[in-house]
């Protein structure tokens, strides 16, 4: 059979799924191209949220068809998976060669969003995934991310191929890499430890605690997807946080202040008023907390932010990103 052609258009049909809801709009092609056959058309993603727990490992088929295929990632188009990322991206990828032997090309870039890792969300500041033309089935995963626990910064740097992707932890003020471990993963322990001043290992109730990490996280990410469809927010998170209180101590002589720190949960959450505006609200679940605050994006690179406290505190803010 030689003189055959397939069209499908789609005009934005609303599909819903596990991984996938939303619409795609656009046309896909099946005919006859100087003998052999081949799957063409362009494809727009617009309003959508995706669903990918990880990238599949690719197979080659037994048919031999020719691709060339464009989709295009567009706006308001989000990744999110409940255990690993929640992310606004764009992009465009290219799907060339053929089902037995694929080249896929093009780039899919985050312009905001978390990652979740060791029990502890980080906001993205550069995240990508990038398909090398000629290349294997394997991207390039770029991702630099960041979280504050009290008065420490940590950030997450993950990169290389999705197959061999290398992570690394570094903070501020500086620690090593067993005590950052154990911050993020083993947050009252190690908390507990700070305040007492002590150095043993982990007892029972820690050892529990790091067991059961993976149903907490199962829990809160059922619970945060319930309430964000429901309440019709962008982002509806619980998430681990740090307090700290000064307990005063006195004696016939003296007077002293010790800085107490302890584990404390958030709700957080956020919806965009337009494009660029973000209003944000969090609320203390087990300490008094109260922060309302606002964010316009001027640029990738450049935000301005507001925020008024529960003690009517108010803050005034210019967030940038650079890279040297």
């Amino acid at each position: 059979v030689s003189g055959y052609e397939l069209s499908l258009l789609l005009n934005k049909p609303e599909i819903e799924s596990k991984y996938f809801t939303g619409a795609v709009d656009g046309q896909l092609d099946f005919r006859n191209r100087g003998g052999k056959p081949t799957l063409s058309g362009k494809l727009l993603f617009e309003d959508d949220i995706i669903n990918i727990p990880t990238l599949p490992d690719f197979v080659p088929s037994d048919l031999d068809i020719a691709l060339d295929v464009e989709a295009t990632v567009g706006n308001k188009v989000r990744f999110y998976n409940p255990y690993l990322y929640d992310m606004i991206a764009r992009g465009h990828l290219k799907f060339a060669g053929s089902t037995l032997n694929p080249d896929f090309s093009g780039k899919i870039v985050a312009t905001r969003g978390t990652v979740n890792y060791l029990r502890t969300q980080f906001k993205v500041s550069e995240a990508s995934v990038e398909f090398k033309k000629y290349a294997d089935f394997d991207p390039i995963i770029k991702i630099n991310a960041q979280t504050r626990l009290q008065q420490i910064t940590v950030d997450l740097a993950i990169n290389g191929p999705l197959s061999g992707m290398q992570f690394s932890l570094t903070s501020e003020p500086a620690m090593r890499q067993q005590e950052i471990l154990s911050l993020l993963t083993l947050r009252s322990h190690y908390l507990d430890k700070e305040n007492n001043g002590a150095s043993g290992g982990m007892g029972r109730d820690e050892l529990i605690s790091a067991l059961g990490a993976g149903l907490q996280m199962q829990f809160f990410s059922g619970v945060e997807g319930t309430f964000r469809s429901a309440l019709g927010l962008d982002e509806f998170r619980i998430v681990q946080d740090t307090t700290s209180t000064i307990v005063k101590k006195s004696y016939s002589d003296r007077e002293e202040s010790t800085i107490v720190s302890q584990e404390v949960y958030n709700i957080e959450m956020s919806k965009y008023l337009t494009d660029k505006l973000l209003l944000s609200y969090t609320m203390g679940l087990t300490h008094k907390k109260s922060d309302l605050a606002l964010r316009y994006t001027l640029s990738r690179h450049i935000s301005l932010t507001a925020s008024l406290d529960e003690e009517k505190r108010t803050w005034v803010g210019f967030e940038t990103r650079y890279r040297f």
